[in-house]
């Protein structure tokens, strides 16, 4: 057997960083680029990476972590470790450019653009790809009144002539911009792996300029009705001129080519604003609201950008989901990209399941759903910092973070397991409750996700009768909560139970976290510090190993301290690791 002194060591190195940290001079990022429609690296590899949404940097997040008194550096590398335990490759950001621009599109430093540089960082040291999205438009806590988008409603961005230039200008200073941490410019960075030119753009509906009663609704979100005027009576002028000029009675069938020619013009814009700064990585651009907009449609479909990006919230935002099987929504089969677009790349944006906290199931038939649509990158929407998701301050009807929803950061690894296994575009048959596919299982009537291979168990909850899967006799990976065949837990958190060498296995556990009242009180969209959803103890848990093998063991803290084990069963703190050597 080892000596302990040396499965120590090794174990410790495996705990700092071990296979997740690359060794100097090795980077564990490849290039990607497009090939017919499909993300490669340069080997010829499909590229599969699922991730999320993150924004210490930006709107409330940022904001509201300050007001915890969060140190930025130590936070953002403890939420992507805690990411990478829940299966994050990839992590999306759109940039909130009216926290960082003048209204010619310089860009100002600030201390938000330095958390963007810290974050860029961490991603770097950690091995974390990232999808940048500079343009987004939506104001923010620290918003300048000067910014491109302060000036312009969200249609104007893409044919107001000033608004046009100012993006070029800010996409120039962005993109050429030198990290003062890695020292790189942000379109050299080896951890960018795509460009979305826009968030969730907004295009004049034709009633927009052919109905004197029309009603903008959300158009006018955002936005002083002063600009929002000036915009839509700029592009009505646009729309009579065209029309005009080519001596063509007004129709919508007119007005789908007259967008295309001004969309067209856009995306050729910002397109060569961004090779023009040097980047090499795959553009995409959003089907968002092109449903209703035909002419935006072809226009993206005829472009040169790479890829489409799309996103879906399956159920809507104002419902409860908890305990509710969204399988049986007619949309969970008939969703489906277009066929125009059929030779990009695929990517969805954002998704998630709103308003749940220990629902599970629709996480790895979600991550089915993409790839059955030919996706490729898909990132979830978003997560909670470790420094605030005690509160779910943020976007309050989405609730993700690695200790404060087990269940569903559970559900999350095994989605992020299941998309990986499941072949671009593959086809399945409805199913309206306990699926099994690709190593994984998911049962609404069970609420429970499962994720099974010879050498890995995931389980969302405690494992009861279902058991739709074989289980390995002695797997090396084990995640879960409560108690499984492998494993009796009595904490409600998450624990990873790991084999680093034959006789030495890792034990990580999360603190017990509980919501402090009703499910539904923790989806408020409450945008301030203070109102506890859900709160975390660390009362000492009993940890009993049932894995053949391992009947006799000693098990020790990191620091080396022995912790007393009888019968095979241990107490833990919970959030601490634990060292267990076979004897």
């Amino acid at each position: 057997t080892m000596p302990l002194s040396i499965a120590l060591t090794c174990a410790l190195a495996a705990i700092c960083g071990g296979t997740d940290t690359q060794t100097e001079g090795e980077s564990p990022f490849r290039d990607i680029h497009v090939e017919d429609g499909v993300f490669r690296y340069d080997d010829g590899t499909e590229v599969a990476l699922f991730g999320t949404n993150y924004y210490p940097m930006a709107w409330y997040q940022f904001t509201n972590m300050k007001t915890t008194g969060a140190d930025f550096r130590r936070e953002i590398a403890r939420d992507l470790e805690d990411m990478k335990s829940m299966g994050v490759e990839v992590v999306r950001v759109h940039f909130f450019d009216r926290q960082h621009t003048n209204r010619q599109g310089d860009l100002i430093e600030n201390e938000a653009l330095t958390i963007f540089d810290i974050f860029v960082d961490e991603l770097d040291r950690q091995g974390l790809y990232f999808y940048l999205t500079p343009l987004t438009w939506w104001s923010s806590p620290i918003a300048l009144d000067d910014a491109i988008a302060a000036n312009t409603s969200k249609m104007g961005m893409m044919y107001v002539e000033e608004a046009v230039a100012a993006s070029e200008t800010y996409l120039a200073q962005l993109l050429t911009r030198r990290n003062p941490f890695t020292g790189r410019r942000l379109v050299d960075e080896p951890a960018l792996a795509v460009i979305e030119i826009f968030n969730e753009p907004w295009y004049w509906p034709y009633e927009a300029v052919s109905d004197p009663e029309f009603e903008p609704g959300f158009l006018a979100d955002q936005t002083t009705p002063e600009v929002f005027e000036r915009d839509l009576a700029y592009w009505i002028e646009l729309w009579e001129t065209y029309c005009r000029e080519k001596g063509i009675e007004p129709n919508r069938d007119v007005y789908a080519d007259f967008q295309y020619e001004h969309m067209t013009r856009y995306l050729d814009q910002m397109i060569t604003a961004i090779r023009d700064a040097g980047a090499t990585q795959p553009i995409a651009s959003a089907l968002f609201e092109t449903y209703r907009n035909p002419g935006i449609l072809r226009a993206i479909a005829k472009s040169d950008v790479e890829a489409v990006s799309d996103g879906w919230y399956i159920g809507g935002f104002d419902t409860l989901h908890e305990g509710v099987n969204l399988l049986e929504d007619p949309m969970a089969e008939s969703y489906q990209l277009p066929d125009s677009v059929a030779d990009k790349a695929r990517i969805v944006y954002e998704w998630d399941v709103c308003r749940t906290y220990n629902t599970v199931g629709m996480y790895p038939a979600l991550a089915r759903r993409w790839r059955s649509m030919g996706a490729q990158i898909v990132c979830h929407f978003q997560y909670d910092a470790a420094a605030t998701a005690p509160f779910n301050t943020d976007w309050g009807v989405h609730y993700l973070n690695y200790e404060a929803t087990p269940a569903k950061a559970a559900a999350f690894l095994a989605a992020s397991r299941a998309f990986a296994a499941i072949p671009r575009g593959e086809q399945y048959p409805t199913e309206p409750d306990n699926v099994v596919f690709h190593h994984t299982a998911i049962s609404f009537e069970h609420n429970q996700v499962l994720h099974i291979t010879e050498d890995t168990v995931i389980h969302a909850h405690p494992m009861g009768d279902w058991a739709p899967l074989d289980l390995p006799e002695s797997p090396r990976h084990i995640t879960g909560r409560g108690d499984s065949p492998y494993v009796e837990y009595t904490g409600s958190g998450l624990y990873h139970l790991d084999r680093i060498e034959p006789e030495l296995m890792r034990l990580r556990t999360t603190r017990n976290a509980e919501p402090t009242g009703p499910i539904d009180n923790a989806f408020f969209d409450h945008t301030g510090i203070g109102l506890l959803r859900v709160e975390f103890n660390i009362t000492p848990e009993r940890f009993r190993l049932l894995l053949p093998g391992w009947e006799h063991f000693t098990c020790t803290t990191l620091n080396g301290i022995p912790v007393p084990v009888k019968d095979g069963a241990f107490e833990v703190i919970p959030g601490e690791t634990y060292l267990l050597h076979a004897e």
